[in-house]
């Protein structure tokens, strides 16, 4: 990771668990943007896009520690 950030993204298996998803990561405070929104014309497959600007490693691990036990 460089000093101006990182952002990964996370594709899912299955289109229908979207809301789904989005509804638990809202509720925890995780809020990645869907990866839709940054496109004009393409349909692309469902996915989120996590950026990660100004957070610490330990930040990064929680949060994503977190969203890892609130989807099991």
């Amino acid at each position: 990771m460089t000093g101006a950030g990182d952002n990964s993204v996370a594709w899912l298996k299955h289109e229908d668990e979207f809301p789904t998803i989005r509804r638990i990561m809202v509720d925890i405070g995780v809020r990645p943007s869907a990866l839709p929104f940054f496109c004009i014309q393409t349909r692309l497959e469902p996915a989120f896009v996590f950026g990660f600007v100004a957070w610490t490693r330990a930040q990064i691990r929680e949060s994503l520690l977190k969203l890892a036990f609130s989807l099991k």
